[in-house]
């Protein structure tokens, strides 16, 4: 019987030429992810000059620039806004009664550090108002951990 890779937590592989396409495939997802973080780098970069050139003045939304035969530039201006939440109680006294509710959205957000210190009884009952669903996975191949001499 040929090598045995994999644990409990995986696959058990017992054939040579599967373990070794395997480990092929990790060298091959490995590269690949290395080449699509320095295309990200490539883009974002290329994109901002881009748009800096054709857009010098943009304002929030939308703005075309005509491109030859009839293309055409869509650009987009975004803007990021979060509240200042030390400010917040100030500014509400000065607006109208319940400009807050219509104005601020509060998301509630799980703190997993005291859920986990709860009890499991206590977690039984938290967890009827807790959505939970399995998130992509991600991996990083490790080199190996260097000798101690």
């Amino acid at each position: 019987m040929g090598s045995k890779i994999g644990h409990n937590k995986g696959p058990l592989i017992e054939d040579d030429t599967q373990a070794t396409k395997m480990l092929a495939k990790v060298a091959e997802w490995s590269a690949t992810k290395i080449k699509l973080a320095k295309l990200k780098i490539e883009e974002s970069t290329m994109r901002s000059k881009l748009f800096a050139f054709y857009f010098p003045l943009a304002k929030e939304g939308k703005t075309v620039e005509q491109m030859p035969e009839d293309w055409y530039l869509e650009g987009t201006q975004k803007m990021n806004r979060k509240i200042d939440e030390a400010a917040l109680k100030a500014v509400m006294e000065q607006l109208p009664e319940g400009s807050e509710d219509r104005l601020i959205k509060w998301k509630p957000e799980l703190k997993l550090r005291e859920y986990n210190k709860l009890h499991k009884k206590q977690q039984a009952i938290m967890d009827e108002a807790i959505i939970m669903t399995k998130a992509t996975g991600s991996m990083k191949l490790c080199p190996p951990k260097k000798k101690k001499e």
